[in-house]
């Protein structure tokens, strides 16, 4: 008697729908787990979301200010570090190599962070707008962060521009009322893979950010037990607070200097100052910039051009043009 048999193809075709149906299920019990979890969280943040507003600043190193300009000895010091937050925000070499860095190209490093493109100088996030590079000279690391715009050198379509800078606004409004961003996490994530790398084994590591990437800066700082130089910052808020802890904010006159420019309408508003007292005596917790700060001169008399024009500043009160390269001020003091 002849037996039938079902042919290898029609099993595989079986085997192949099984496989799918499996793969199918686990996707969704994968994105159910996510919801899940994801509302959890949600809830859990909404109901403890109160609990961040009270506190106050008070003996946590909150801008420890210094009274008189920065030193110009200390400035020219570390122009190095007022002007890497160029090099990020423009993706332009001419404003760290003077100095004797090497910009270390991103595509050399293995890091986890998801969504983060590897580019020439920088790694880019065109979904967060997080945008950092890595500098190297001897024994001195600087990571520095991109500010708002610092997308705007790697993103060439105006929708795309206006889209991303609208995310990062919101990012930055939401740290402000006391959110925690995803972008200050995906920050730590990268500086965490950007430790391993053994190229920074043991080496004096300092962040670097202006306004927005000065705040993303002083938080991975502050949070990883790292110096961070920041130049008209943009404070950190009562959410960034909470999850960095007191006993972390009060290193941080020891790890974080502020730069701020005089009549910077982001970190030289005295309403501020007034506010913050007024709030910390009745244990409400506002936005802060904790550490050192110092203040050097305007060259402008437009606040908003005091803050988007740090270096120029830098330039003036060191004796050199508004519009002065790292080259032209080496070779203008070296001479």
């Amino acid at each position: 008697m002849q037996v039938s048999s079902i042919p290898y193809s029609q099993i595989d075709h079986f085997q192949q729908e099984n496989s799918n149906t499996s793969q199918k299920l686990k996707q969704i019990c994968l994105v159910a787990y996510r919801a899940i979890k994801a509302f959890v969280v949600f809830l859990k943040d909404t109901l403890l979301f109160p609990v961040r507003y009270v506190g106050t600043k008070f003996g946590l190193n909150h801008q420890f200010f210094h009274k008189g300009f920065y030193p110009k000895d200390k400035l020219l010091k570390n122009m190095d570090l007022v002007c890497s937050t160029a090099l990020v925000h423009s993706s332009d070499k001419k404003w760290i190599e003077p100095f004797g860095y090497e910009v270390l190209p991103p595509k050399s490093f293995a890091i986890s962070s998801s969504g983060l493109e590897k580019k020439d100088l920088c790694f880019f996030d065109p979904k967060s707008g997080l945008k950092a590079a890595v500098s190297l000279k001897e024994n001195k690391v600087i990571i520095s962060f991109g500010a708002l715009r610092s997308h705007h050198s790697e993103v060439s379509d105006d929708k795309m521009k206006k889209s991303l800078h609208l995310k990062m606004y919101w990012s930055a409004m939401g740290n402000m009322t006391g959110i925690t961003p995803k972008v200050y996490l995906q920050a730590e994530v990268l500086f965490k893979d950007l430790m391993k790398d053994p190229r920074l084994k043991g080496k004096n590591i300092i962040l670097t950010g202006q306004c927005f990437g000065g705040s993303i800066a002083s938080y991975v700082a502050l949070n990883n037990d790292t110096e961070a130089f920041c130049t008209n910052s943009l404070q950190l808020g009562a959410g960034l607070q909470q999850k960095l802890g007191r006993k972390k904010l009060k290193k941080a006159r020891d790890l974080i200097t502020h730069l701020t420019v005089k009549s910077d309408w982001v970190s030289d508003r005295k309403i501020y100052t007034v506010l913050d007292v007024a709030s910390s005596i009745f244990c409400i917790k506002t936005p802060g910039r904790f550490g050192e700060k110092f203040m050097i001169p305007t060259a402008y008399e437009d606040r908003s051009k005091s803050h988007d024009y740090s270096i120029g500043s830098c330039m003036k009160y060191l004796g050199m043009d508004i519009r002065s390269t790292p080259e032209d001020l080496l070779s203008g003091h070296m001479a």
